[in-house]
């Protein structure tokens, strides 16, 4: 088991257990509502709540500032992954080192490793430059904050999810990992296009989802003419209040999918993102059921006909 294995295995039982105690504990310390909710999900609660710790408030539309990291870092990962691969380049020294500190000693992974890693990095490079365009040209932000806690973690999540993708592939320092192109496509299998399909479905419903939610805030020529909130309708709106949220879920599983299961940190990783989203749905799914009485009862959070 890497290291990286381990801490998001760490973050997924803080939220399993937060999910829990939000569940089960009838008034939870505010300072713990404070430190899980952000945005639409604070303003079912009456002014004052949060007073204490408002101070540490930053603007929602700041979740921009996570994919400008995102891009950037990923490309550069995947940049130094490929010029090992086909060029022989050893990545930095302080780069060979984070790796030496993070991945295990072996790596789960058989013939067709670097395929899988590569069509793994090209996919959330995909991931977060959609998401990045989104934030740029999509989503209408309003005057909702996120957490200081929440603003660094979000900086740091796409930095360790990069690292996370490549720590159980080959060695970037190995001679033997240099390949052709010709070689590297000859590694081809089912679960390489099951994952990229899988992935490519998922990214619509969830790019799909963000722009429902836009358009609840624009007139019928694009402009905007209001920040509150509405009742979304149509797609898997239908059937769960955030399905953006399931389609993030799916989308980390297909990358799992796209690297044929071998990938062990990355399933910590996947555990991660799904007690991680089923909070932040639930949350969003009272706040709707909150504000709007005639919000449809046969929705659920996250999971159609179950959560």
């Amino acid at each position: 088991m890497t290291a990286l294995c381990i801490v998001w295995l760490l973050f997924a039982a803080i939220f399993f257990v937060s999910l829990l105690v939000h569940g089960f504990v009838n008034n939870p310390p505010n300072l713990f509502d404070y430190l899980i909710r952000y945005g639409k999900s604070r303003a079912r609660y009456k002014p004052g709540k949060f007073t204490p710790f408002e101070r540490f408030d930053l603007p929602k539309r700041f979740f921009t500032h996570f994919y400008i990291v995102a891009v950037i870092w990923n490309g550069m990962l995947f940049a130094f992954h490929v010029r090992s691969l086909f060029y022989r380049v050893t990545p930095p020294d302080w780069f060979v080192r984070l790796l030496d500190a993070v991945r295990g000693p072996t790596t789960a992974f058989g013939d067709g490793a670097e395929l899988s890693i590569v069509l793994a990095q090209l996919l959330m490079l995909l991931h977060v430059t959609i998401r990045l365009y989104e934030c740029f040209f999509v989503s209408v932000f309003s005057n909702a904050t996120i957490n200081l806690l929440q603003y660094a973690f979000g900086l740091v999540y796409y930095v360790m999810v990069g690292v996370t993708l490549i720590c159980e592939g080959p060695d970037m320092r190995s001679k033997d990992a240099y390949l052709t192109i010709k070689q590297l496509l000859d590694q081809w299998r089912c679960h390489h296009v099951f994952g990229v399909i899988f992935f490519l479905w998922a990214s619509f419903h969830h790019y799909r989802s963000h722009v429902i939610l836009s358009m609840l805030r624009k007139d019928k020529t694009g402009h905007l003419v209001r920040t509150t909130h509405s009742i979304p309708h149509g797609d898997w709106f239908e059937f769960v209040s955030c399905p953006h949220y399931l389609a993030e879920v799916l989308i980390y599983f297909s990358l799992a999918l796209t690297m044929g299961g071998c990938h062990m940190t990355w399933w910590a990783v996947v555990i991660y993102v799904f007690f991680c989203q089923c909070l932040a749905g639930i949350l969003m799914h009272e706040y709707y059921m909150h504000l709007f009485p005639t919000y449809p009862r046969l929705r659920r959070a996250i999971i159609p006909f179950t959560f």
